[in-house]
């Protein structure tokens, strides 16, 4: 390869970058499926799947994750198969990315060593109930200790080749200090680092306070955050200044901490000059002149000898991941945002076209639930259609007092109860086409559609309609229910109406394979509410739209939709249509 490493150094460097970076990503793709189907498909996870977490290579968290997929670790290992590449491409020449990643591996699996150290404990001595001592706590030590051994040896090496930049003049020979901006950048991206490598390292902490007084007040404590801060900082930087002379930063733009007579400085240097860290505003102190940190611990931070691309169009590669992580964090929400706003214009959709259709079918099995828009009652009003006489609807109006909603079995309770008392009113078929809402999302009573219906000042609109010898579809909302519902099987209902059948079953959206003999008895809910249709292709992460055909004991005949989404969640949408 190159004069810089022997033909040894330069296949240890660069095949170890390649093949720990493909394999610490594939881990990483591997063990967020396993996760995935865990907990939203409910599929147990083997023996065979906790092979993947031992050769992982990174345990990097920062906060809650919102997925099982860690972003930075595999961001981490990207770079560090992108510096593999390069190191192959320029024959050794660069190690920037290959020794950044190196630094968090070499970090990452030391800082892991206090958790196989606290779980053999607990389970030895049982505390907490104990926890089971499984033999992958041992392998995954070892190969934790790999990583440290080969990380400290790569980063040694790289370290050993690399020589300050100097220019030499007529008055003698300067060394070349780090620009400001990079400077900045090193504080930017080591705090980073810093709370990726650690935080796990806190959550043990915070587990161990559950059982510890002092540590419950202590962490309670505002100032507990910044002893912890101060910690991490006392082991960081002194960590890779004094065994490196870089941090991660520093090895990704090829600087490095010396002293005044330009050698590696002293261990009470470092740490004096960690000390200096914590200094209010320090971070920002170099942007006037030299850095306090610098000055107070007669330390410098120069380049070293460029031997691969410019700094800055490596850093220029760290853009593209910048609009990634952001979507990482903030994607979701937007797309859940527009998904929510799409699936409500859709839901107001087909209540339009569920209200229009009913109101122009109206009959007299129907019951008409009104909401008053003034709200001056405690009550929910329900109109039972009794008779239709061309555009002369004959009602009955039923009162459920003490409510502001009505389910269709308290409806059809309610009409029981009282349509031999109910007062009866003769009504236009125009009144319920002028109550139909056609704004759900504005409350503003003057933009609502409203009818006066009993001449008494009071406006209502519709907010539901149910056909009383219908069965009435929904979602089931049961635990017991919550397996089937996530995995492949298909679709449950629970009716809450009358008994019938499904007729038919038509795929909108999706090939959907439905192994059911149509009709499907629907039965009364009663004796068994629940109606299952069954899919034999029907992937568990998959997404469909069908319409359902439904009849009931009349002849009658109810259309519904059913979309099954699988983002942000797997659930169903079930609409009634008609």
């Amino acid at each position: 390869m190159n004069h810089m490493y022997s033909k040894k150094q330069s296949y240890i460097i660069g095949f170890s970058s390649f093949f720990l970076s493909l394999l610490g990503m594939i881990a990483i793709v591997k063990t967020y499926y396993v996760i995935k189907n865990a907990t939203v498909y409910g599929v147990e996870t083997t023996k065979s799947d906790s092979i993947f977490w031992l050769f992982k290579p990174l345990y990097l968290l920062l906060g809650t994750t919102k997925t099982a997929f860690d972003v930075w670790e595999f961001f981490i290992l990207t770079m560090l198969f992108l510096g593999s590449i390069i190191f192959f491409i320029k024959k050794g020449k660069d190690t920037r990315l290959i020794a950044f990643a190196f630094s968090v591996i070499l970090i990452s699996n030391l800082v892991s060593v206090p958790s196989f150290i606290i779980y053999i404990i607990r389970s030895i001595l049982k505390i907490g109930g104990g926890v089971k001592l499984h033999y992958f706590v041992f392998i995954n030590a070892v190969l934790s200790l790999v990583y440290v051994v080969l990380s400290f040896y790569i980063l040694k090496t790289i370290k050993k080749a690399k020589t300050l930049e100097a220019a030499t003049t007529e008055t003698g020979t300067t060394i070349k200090d780090t620009p400001k901006g990079q400077r900045f950048f090193h504080f930017i991206i080591d705090t980073l680092i810093m709370l990726l490598v650690f935080f796990p390292l806190l959550m043990i902490i915070l587990d161990a306070s559950s059982k510890s007084h002092f540590l419950k007040v202590f962490l309670k404590n505002e100032f507990a955050l910044l002893a912890f801060i101060f910690i991490l900082r006392m082991i960081y930087y002194p960590f890779f200044e004094i065994v490196f002379g870089s941090t991660p930063a520093k090895f990704l733009t090829e600087s490095r901490v010396i002293n005044y007579l330009a050698k590696h400085p002293s261990g009470s240097n470092i740490f004096q000059r960690t000390l200096c860290r914590s200094i209010p505003f320090n971070p920002v102190s170099f942007l006037w002149k030299t850095g306090w940190h610098d000055s107070l611990s007669n330390t410098h931070v120069v380049k070293e000898k460029r031997t691969g691309f410019k700094a800055s169009y490596l850093l220029l590669v760290l853009l593209v991941f910048i609009p990634y992580i952001a979507f990482y964090y903030f994607g979701d929400k937007m797309i859940e945002n527009y998904e929510t706003k799409k699936e409500n214009k859709l839901t107001q959709d087909f209540i339009y076209s569920f209200n229009a259709n009913s109101i122009q079918n109206i009959n007299s099995d129907q019951a008409y639930v009104l909401r008053d828009l003034g709200y001056h009652d405690y009550e929910v009003v329900i109109l039972k259609v009794e008779k239709v006489n061309g555009s002369e609807v004959i009602c009955k109006k039923i009162i459920q007092p003490k409510t502001y909603t009505a389910s269709f079995l308290s409806v059809r309770e309610a009409y029981r109860q009282q349509k031999d008392t109910a007062q009866t009113y003769i009504l236009d078929k125009k009144d319920f086409l002028n109550a139909a809402p056609k704004n759900l999302n504005e409350m503003d009573d003057l933009l609502r559609n409203a009818v006066d219906f009993f001449k008494n000042g009071k406006r209502y609109e519709i907010s539901n309609i149910y056909t009383l010898s219908s069965p009435i579809l929904e979602e089931p909302n049961f635990w017991s229910e919550d397996e089937f519902r996530r995995t492949s099987i298909g679709i449950i209902f629970r009716n809450y109406g009358k008994s019938g059948k499904i007729v038919s079953v038509k795929n909108l959206g999706g090939e959907v394979k439905w192994t059911d003999h149509f009709p499907v008895e629907i039965k009364n809910p009663e004796t068994d509410g629940n109606i299952y249709l069954k899919a034999e292709n029907l992937k568990p992460n998959e997404g469909f739209s069908v319409e359902i055909l439904v009849e009931d004991s009349l002849k009658h005949r109810q259309l519904y939709r059913v979309d099954r989404k699988s983002n942000p969640y797997t659930r169903f949408n079930i609409y009634q249509l008609k």
